[in-house]
């Protein structure tokens, strides 16, 4: 994961006297509550190109424009906005040092640091839920608001007690020079980030043909990618409960929660193609790949298709054959010529035996569903395209299944298509548990950011 070094520096003025305080405003449990005198606090940057290091980042992914200081004692104590670099000093051409410091009280503190944060999500610090308030926004401005390559990225302290959690000592005369009581505050990226990469023998066959059909992934518009349900609500400070990651819609529920999730591509009926990106080529650099971001996602058991996370992929096809003619109660009566290009309109069937059928003429293709009731149909495929859908995966060992975790870098390999997609992006059946994913096959790996790769075969539920 990647981590942002800020370096938090306490020094005492003369003054001394107690208070106590048995309450928190940062929706945690409380510090000792015990303060003592008042001290000035300072906190210390490392120069930004120190970030570059590392190396899943986009430049605009690394940028820090403005930072927020939140000092909660057992309430909110302080909270000081800074520009960065203006209220900064650049020292040893390696750091920024505050130029003035923050009157705080010494003791037992938390203290947690935002960069780059949206106006909206400090409004919810400061009030009555504090850094673990529930952000939440209409439609895709809560996951835009936290990915914004022109304000930066919106990052917040990892929450661990060693991270958050300081003893104050008096008796420091000047942060900027003694270096004493220098604590280290690490953040974190509060969006997660996907990619979508195609393998190098993805193009060839057998790995783009299926279902009776070939896969077309080298021009511009074969295969793209953009993000389906993407969370709409989102809790500054991460919650880890027993280790788990909770989001503020944590609870399995989806006549609860259906409603907090949107998509990239809008809906089943006004698909958004422009929202749609070009997947890249497998050897393409990070720095060059085209990213779509998303917001942290998790769920308790059971992972229904309609709460989780996923990555869109849509995909252009060809049928081999397209069925023009049939004799109703003949076996072997299909009239299907060889088909050289793509269908902008088709009405797919598959067999009880698991033989695709895809058919121009709508009425023809329902006079042959209806004379073959063990045949399912499986829809009206617009534009030439199918769509899969790619859930998350981050190894049960940093969260659950299938979540979407912040600062977590998916990057999906396509490497083979087992099987004709969906003929819409939304989940199928959204109130039902995943199943095994046997349409595409992705392997999903995990770095910093937190990268988490994955070559995928594409496929269905």
């Amino acid at each position: 994961m990647i981590a942002l070094g800020l370096f938090a520096a306490f020094a005492a003025t003369g003054l001394c006297f107690t208070s106590c305080t048995t309450t928190t405003s940062d929706g945690i449990d409380p510090v000792s509550g015990v303060e003592g005198e008042p001290t000035k606090m300072s906190i210390t940057i490392p120069k930004v190109t120190t970030y570059a290091a590392d190396p899943n980042a986009k430049a605009t992914e690394v940028v820090v424009k403005t930072v927020d200081v939140y000092v909660y004692g057992g309430t909110l104590e302080k909270h000081v906005s800074l520009a960065y670099p203006a209220d900064f000093d650049l020292v040893d051409d390696n750091k920024y040092v505050m130029k003035n410091s923050i009157e705080v009280l010494s003791g037992t503190k938390r203290i947690y640091v935002g960069i780059n944060l949206p106006a909206a999500a400090k409004a919810v610090i400061e009030g009555s839920g504090g850094v673990q308030g529930v952000y939440s926004a209409t439609g895709l401005a809560l996951r835009n608001a936290i990915s914004d390559a022109t304000d930066g990225f919106a990052m917040f302290s990892v929450n661990t007690a060693a991270n958050t959690t300081f003893t104050i000592a008096a008796g420091v005369v000047d942060p900027r020079t003694t270096h004493e009581n220098e604590f280290t505050i690490t953040v974190a990226r509060l969006a997660a980030k996907a990619t979508v990469r195609k393998a190098p023998t993805l193009s060839t066959s057998p790995n783009n043909t299926a279902s009776g059909a070939t896969f077309l992934t080298t021009a511009t518009g074969d295969l793209t990618f953009c993000m389906g349900n993407v969370n709409t609500k989102l809790y500054p400070l991460q919650k880890v409960t027993s280790g788990i990651i909770e989001d503020p819609n944590y609870d399995s529920n989806y006549s609860t929660y259906g409603a907090d999730f949107v998509h990239d591509f809008g809906t089943n009926t006004s698909i958004i193609s422009a929202a749609y990106a070009d997947a890249d080529d497998d050897g393409t650099a990070v720095a060059s790949r085209v990213s779509k971001y998303t917001v942290e996602n998790t769920s308790d058991v059971p992972y229904l298709q309609g709460l989780m996370s996923y990555v869109s992929i849509r995909a252009k096809f060809r049928p081999d054959q397209i069925v023009t003619a049939f004799t109703p109660g003949q076996t072997d009566s299909l009239t299907r010529p060889a088909n050289t290009v793509v269908q902008n309109d088709l009405y797919v069937y598959i067999t009880a035996g698991g033989e695709y059928l895809y058919f121009t003429n709508a009425a023809i293709g329902s006079a042959w569903g209806t004379a073959t009731p063990s045949a399912s149909y499986l829809g009206n495929y617009k534009d030439g395209y199918c769509y899969y859908l790619v859930y998350l995966d981050p190894k049960t060992e940093y969260s659950a299944p299938y979540a979407a975790v912040r600062n977590f870098y998916y990057d999906s390999r396509i490497t083979k298509f087992n099987a004709l997609g969906y003929s819409n992006p939304e989940p199928p059946d959204p109130e039902n548990p995943l199943g095994t994913i046997t349409l595409i096959t992705v392997d999903v790996l995990i770095q910093p950011w937190t990268l988490v790769e994955s070559d995928t075969e594409l496929g269905g539920l």
